[in-house]
């Protein structure tokens, strides 16, 4: 599909704006820079929503439009309907800067975390899904880029300028694999099983039906290419119906499971996590554009 100048300028913004690296700070300890970066997320998100309705002539028809409407009038064009994890997730991000802009609720500080990686990841499926371009080509004025294949879920794995993120942080880069995961909650938990769906220097996906909340610290033992070591870990993000109270996921659920950020571990551990990294990275199963409904 062929992009507008215009459309492809607004697209390039959203994604500049969130791929900006602002100087180290805790949003835990300063909950206003928290309410500063959803209220960027939501710019960026509907600066890409608007220019993508553009492009397909579906700006809805109404006075005042929201977030929501925007996703809601692009949900038509698409032959399988709305995802639901996009759906829940522009919902989301509509109700939190509504409750902080207009009620003067913060945001819990858990659950947004990496806000900006995180929508950016959406962006990045939104133009994948209704344009068929990848994010990251989109530097290049009056490039074409080449159509996804039909059914394809996200950007080609090589495509490293994706996330410029995780090109500027060597531990966000998340690398597919298959693997599986001994999950505690603490030292002396019920012991949980898992499936590794990514993993990265400084963090990994698993799939499971643990019904484990953001801000939970697990200690894990992770089994990756006949390699295995200890972690601790924080739990730092689970799908919206999880992450809502949800109990009852089970792990065939779609986006069942959850993505953790490592703490502490050995030296040896590091060493053999820095060694399989980089047997991953060798084999090219790089993943910058899509986390499992999580990570």
């Amino acid at each position: 599909m062929n992009v507008s100048p215009r459309v492809r300028e607004q697209l390039v913004l959203s994604r500049q704006l969130l791929t900006t690296l602002d100087a180290q700070y805790s949003t835990a300890s300063n909950p206003s820079l928290l309410v500063r970066d959803l209220m960027v997320c939501y710019g960026a998100a509907e600066l890409a929503l608007a220019a993508i309705c553009v492009q397909l002539d579906r700006v809805p028809d109404k006075n005042d439009i929201c977030l929501p409407d925007y996703f809601d009038s692009l949900e038509k064009t698409s032959p399988s309907g709305g995802d639901v994890q996009e759906i829940d997730y522009v919902a989301e991000l509509h109700k939190v800067r509504s409750n902080s802009q207009l009620r003067s609720l913060l945001p819990d500080p858990r659950r947004w975390t990496r806000a900006k990686e995180e929508t950016l990841e959406h962006v990045a499926r939104w133009c994948q899904q209704f344009l068929g371009q990848r994010l990251g080509d989109l530097d290049s004025v009056g490039s074409v880029s080449a159509p996804l294949p039909a059914g394809s879920s996200e950007p080609s794995a090589s495509n490293e300028n994706l996330s410029l993120l995780a090109l500027r942080d060597p531990e966000r880069r998340r690398y597919d694999c298959f693997g599986s995961a001994d999950i505690r909650l603490g030292l002396v938990g019920l012991l949980k099983k898992g499936k590794i769906a990514n993993l990265s220097a400084g963090g990994c996906y698993v799939k499971t039906d643990a019904p484990f909340e953001v801000g939970e610290q697990v200690e894990m033992t992770l089994h990756v290419n006949k390699t295995s070591f200890r972690v601790t870990a924080s739990v730092i993000h689970v799908p919206s119906g999880v992450a809502a109270g949800d109990r009852k996921a089970t792990f065939s659920d779609k986006g069942s499971g959850m993505g953790v950020q490592f703490l502490n571990m050995s030296a040896g551990s590091r060493t053999r996590l820095k060694e399989l990294v980089g047997e991953l990275k060798t084999n090219g199963n790089l993943r910058l554009g899509k986390r499992p409904a999580g990570s």
